[in-house]
Formats: C-alpha cells, structure tokens, sequence
C-alpha cells in the first residue's frame, strides 16, 4: 500500500520523510487488504473502502544524528526509521561491530534503529535483507558511524507518535483530465471530526485555491493554467494521498526518437547515453527506473542528449533497467559479477575422541554451492548445499583405531582438510583358565598344566615377571615364561604340582606385565598331595 498509494516512492527508491506524512495523514490498513509484492501496483488493487480502516500516527518528529539524541528517541518512542550510506564491505558483514573500511558507496538504504550498548559503543539495527543475513536479520555499528564511513542517520531519523485509527476517505479530482484552456476542479474528503488533513500542489500550473487544510469532512478547490506547451501531467497531494491530473497539450504534435535503443555494461558499470531527436520547442525529460541507474543530464528541448552513469553491481545476478526519455524505453543491461568462494577454516585437527566444528563458506548473494566430504567418519549434519554466505556443520566420529587418519571436506571446490590422531596404544591381558586344581598326585610325582596368556589391546603386552606365592609355595613350579605378546596373540605359562608331602596343598600363581588395569594376575593353584 505504501509503495502503491503512498507517494513516498516506488520499488525504485523513496524517502521516509515522504512516507511519514502518509503514516500521519492517510494511515496503512491492515496487510491482508493489499499483501505485498515487491512491484509497483496500483491502488485500485486494495481492499474496498480500505480508507475506513487505516492506522495512523499522530505525528512524528526528525531526531538529529547524535547519539544521546537517538538514544533519548530510542527510549521515548521506541524503534527509529533511519538511514545510512551503504558500502561495499557492508554486503560482507556476517557478525559483530560494524566500521566502515573500504570499498565504494553502493548507494543508500532505509533501516530500524531498535536498540543500544554504551558498553560495547554500537547500535542495534534491524535490516530488511531477511534472518539469513547478518545476525538473524540484524546488525550492530559502532557509534562512531555517526560522524563519519557509513554516516548513520545523516539522511534523517525519524521517530513516530502513534495515534488511533483515523480512516480518511479522498475522491478522485472532478475533473481528473483538462483541455489545454485553463479549468477548476475539486477533491471531496470524508473523514471523522477530530480528523486534520491538508493538501497542496506539486505543479506550479496546478494551485489550490481553498482547502489547503481542514478537519472533519471538507473540499479541495484547485485551478489549472492554461497550457501552450505540450500536453502534461501534474499531482495534488491530499490527506497523504497523491491525485493525478492530465492536461491536453496546446501546441502542435511532438515526435520523438532515441539511438541507441539500448546498452550493456560490464560489471563495473560506468556513463553511458542516448540521442534524443524532437522538434524546435519539444520538451523531454530521462528518468530512471532503476536505483542504480542515475541521469546527469536528463532534460532537454528540441535534438540532445540523456547521460547517465551505472553503479558497479556487486550481486552475481545480471540487471536490467530502463531509461524512460518522453514515453521511449530505453533498455540498460548489466552483466553480474562472477562467483567466487573462500571458506575458513582449511584445516582442523582433532584427538581421538572427535566432536563437532563448521566450515564457514563466504560468497556472494545467489552464488550457489554443494559441500561433501571423502570419508565415513566424517558426517555433515547439516548445509550439504547453499547459495551466498553459509556454514557447513559437521561430526567426527571416535578414532578407535590405532592410527591417525586424514579426510577432506570441500565445499564449492575449497577443500578444508581434518585430521585426527590416533587412539593410544594399551595392552590388555586376560588369562585361561582362572585357576588350576592338579587333583590328587602321589607323593615325588608331578602334574603339568598349562596357562594361556592372551593380549586383548591394542598395545604390546610385556611379562615382567612370574612367580609363586601363598601357602605351600614349594610344593609348585612354574616352567616356561611369555616376554612379549602383541596385540591379539597369546602365549603359555607352565604351572606343575610336585607334592612332597600328604594333604591339601595351595599358592598363588602371579604374573607381572605392564597392563596397569590388571598387574599382577593371580591364578589360584591346589592340589592334595598322597603317599
């Protein structure tokens, strides 16, 4: 509705000045009644009678850009509408304290000072470029924009005084359209008591001659001049609303050509223009329709030339604009810049235990990308794919294994490499059986039995030693010893029982080796021992 009837600009660009005065005369309806879409409509679009049903402000007041007067606004009123110098780095900015350092003006932009911090030196601002940009949507600069880079504010701030809904009714001009002699028409405005509106003209040939303001319901009055020019279209502005009145032209025909018909531009754009051919005393103006397009020299009478210089295009998307000279377009093409991709960070070390981490991916807006990665043990849990400025989050499983490893993730041809160190090298000793009963043996006799050693982990198992304890530790041996056994291999340990003696007889068989969890291992022995 604001872009449509609001007179405050168009999808090409406007001012918030322009637009606060419909907020204050004419008032918005709710969403539903005209939902947005990005193009330049008309009002003949909305919701029936939508004026009944507007919500207004009071009245709003311009706040210096200083920063205790913003803060002072900030508290009073809340969010501020505000402005600011856009600059090649700021397309860049992801997080954290805006300042400007480098690049060229990419024009200017309309945005919400919503907040403050003296204790980091920055505002909070609200952008419009959607959550996925910047900190969900939001930005923070440093208050020293104020006075210089970015020149926050220095284009107008303004705060807003809401008010209740006061729902002004404006009637088309009766008449809209005049023969080139002068004439007089009139605008009606319905509207409740207590609500003030005002209105003007914003054509010196078009005057308002009662009416100018009113509150309650009232009758705009105007006058047109005679015309001995061409024909022309003029605009009264009333109750915040923008009434179109046309004029038959009162000299003879005007025709009208250009060459070229249209032009392309690289990248870096630059001053392009266009002939204009018009008879003696025919007037014409060039107007961009495109923000990014600025005519120097865009009127004229009679044969000339429209110059106008393009903005270097930052976005990887071609654009296409249109110079209108008179009622002849004249085309401008620009080509977009080239994708490039750089992600951070292009190494990553992890320990045997692994974890998380991302791989952030900085590109231009539309630039799309893919992320994969060469390994299982890698998994990217989210951002396989994306398009500009992303992130890459991603797992490292446990390294169980002995040695280190290396995989790769890539994204859009970058290439972050991960690597992980291997799991520490532990033996792990484990005996069969547990313990030994050798039964009943005659005296000066013997019984032999063996003990398998077996090495469990992943490190090399080292017996240090072996020996026998407890009661009766004469009436056994140990014959046959393990030095080293590697990781999954065993060995034997001879036990033998050699009674000399009758009657039950026990010890305590140990093995020592450098397995901290289980050092020594104690295998009971008994036997009885008979004549």
């Amino acid at each position: 509705m604001l872009i449509s009837c609001g007179g405050g600009g168009s999808c090409g660009g406007g001012t918030i000045d322009d637009s606060a005065e419909f907020f204050k005369y004419t008032g918005l309806p709710v969403e539903s009644c005209y939902p947005y879409t990005a193009t330049n409509g008309t009002c003949s679009k909305a919701c029936s009678n939508w004026h009944a049903n507007t919500y207004r402000i009071s009245s709003y007041q311009e706040v210096s850009a200083i920063e205790s007067s913003l803060k002072t606004a900030l508290y009073n009123y809340g969010p501020l509408a505000t402005t600011m110098a856009v600059f090649e780095d700021f397309f860049s900015y992801h997080s954290g304290v805006y300042h400007y350092v480098a690049g060229g003006l990419a024009g200017y932009h309309a945005v919400l000072l919503v907040g403050y911090d003296d204790v980091g030196q920055y505002f909070i601002v609200k952008n419009s470029w959607g959550t996925w940009w910047g900190e969900s949507g939001f930005f923070r600069i440093a208050y020293s924009e104020l006075r210089s880079g970015s020149a926050l504010g220095s284009l107008g701030t303004f705060a807003f005084v809401s008010a209740p809904a006061c729902p002004i009714d404006v009637s088309q001009p009766s008449p809209a359209s005049f023969p080139a002699s002068a004439g007089i028409g009139s605008v009606s405005v319905t509207t409740a008591s207590n609500c003030s509106w005002t209105a003007s003209s914003n054509d010196s040939w078009i005057g308002i001659t009662s009416g100018a303001s009113g509150t309650g319901g009232g009758t705009v009055a105007f006058s047109v001049s005679a015309n001995t020019g061409t024909s022309r279209t003029g605009t009264l502005r009333v109750a915040g609303q923008t009434l179109s009145i046309t004029q038959a032209s009162g000299a003879a025909p005007c025709t009208y050509s250009i060459n070229p018909a249209e032009q392309r531009f690289d990248p870096d754009g630059g001053p392009g223009s266009v002939g204009v051919s018009a008879g003696p005393g025919c007037v014409w103006t060039a107007k961009s329709t495109a923000t990014w397009m600025t005519v120097s020299a865009g009127s004229g009478s009679g044969g000339g030339t429209a110059a106008y210089s393009v903005a270097v295009n930052t976005s990887t998307s071609p654009r296409t604009g249109t110079l209108t000279i008179v009622d002849k377009p004249f085309k401008v093409t620009q080509d977009g810049v080239p994708c490039t991709y750089s992600i951070t960070p292009i190494t990553k070390t992890f320990g045997v235990s692994g974890g998380t981490y991302y791989v952030k991916v900085t590109s231009l807006t539309g630039c799309s990308w893919t992320a994969s990665k060469d390994v299982d043990w890698i998994t990217i849990t989210s951002g396989v794919s994306g398009s500009g400025n992303g992130q890459v989050n991603c797992t490292v499983a446990v390294n169980g294994t002995a040695l280190p490893r290396t995989g790769k993730i890539t994204v859009a041809g970058k290439t972050c490499t991960v690597t992980q160190k291997a799991a520490p090298t532990v033996p792990s000793i484990s005996v069969l059986p547990t313990s030994l009963d050798f039964g009943t043996v005659k005296i000066n006799a013997q019984v032999s039995k063996d003990v398998t050693v077996s090495n469990n982990g992943t490190g090399d198992l080292t017996i240090k030693s072996v020996s026998i304890t407890g009661t009766n530790p004469r009436q056994f041996r140990q014959t046959g010893n393990c030095t080293t056994v590697a990781p999954g291999s065993s060995c034997s340990i001879t036990a033998t029982f050699a009674p000399t003696a009758n009657g039950t007889k026990s010890a305590t068989l140990k093995i020592y080796s450098n397995d901290s969890a289980r050092n020594p291992v104690s295998i009971p022995l008994s036997g009885i021992g008979l004549k």
